[in-house]
């Protein structure tokens, strides 16, 4: 569980142990053993709750996707984190985690598809080896990755700038 200093910056991690009853009929969550905990209110709650992260479903080109984003606060750098050959698994979590730690917004992309997580070694070579072959669909992807964390950005983050005269695109 993260603790926050009276700044909103998350200071170090610490074990939880507690009870908790999953009482959530939602589809954010998934995986056994997932929870979403209330952190609290105010600021120092919302910094805690933000670097936890949150799973974004989205689409390119019709196609559903699964992506991860986390953010310690408003305001924050982003970074977009791309997974390896075996698509985005904890460890990517854990990565946006640990970035967001050091202050970052991050959102991990996916670039197989929604639960397209292979585990085998033949099938990771297949995936990245289509993305490979297809550099115009991998840019595709990505485009769209990047897409998804601007309008989870602002839906999430929002006191991030928004479109203007000096930055047309929202950036």
């Amino acid at each position: 569980m993260p603790r926050v200093n009276s700044s909103g910056i998350i200071e170090k991690w610490a074990p939880y142990s507690g009870f908790a009853l999953a009482q959530d009929a939602g589809s954010a969550i998934k995986g056994p053993g997932r929870i979403d905990l209330f952190m609290g209110a105010g600021p120092r709650a919302a910094t805690a709750a933000g670097a936890a992260g949150k799973a974004v479903t989205y689409e390119v080109n019709g196609q559903p996707y699964e992506g991860y984003y986390s953010s310690p606060s408003a305001g924050a750098p982003l970074v977009l984190l791309i997974h390896d050959w075996d698509g985005l698994t904890d460890y990517e979590v854990k990565r946006s985690r640990m970035l967001a730690e050091l202050g970052y917004a991050v959102f991990a992309m996916d670039l197989f598809g929604a639960g397209i997580r292979p585990d085998k070694i033949e099938d990771r070579r297949q995936h990245t080896g289509e993305l490979y072959k297809d550099r115009a669909r991998m840019r595709q992807l990505m485009l769209g990755a990047v897409d998804a964390a601007r309008s989870v950005r602002r839906i999430l983050d929002p006191a991030q700038p928004r479109p203007g005269p000096d930055r047309p695109d929202g950036r």
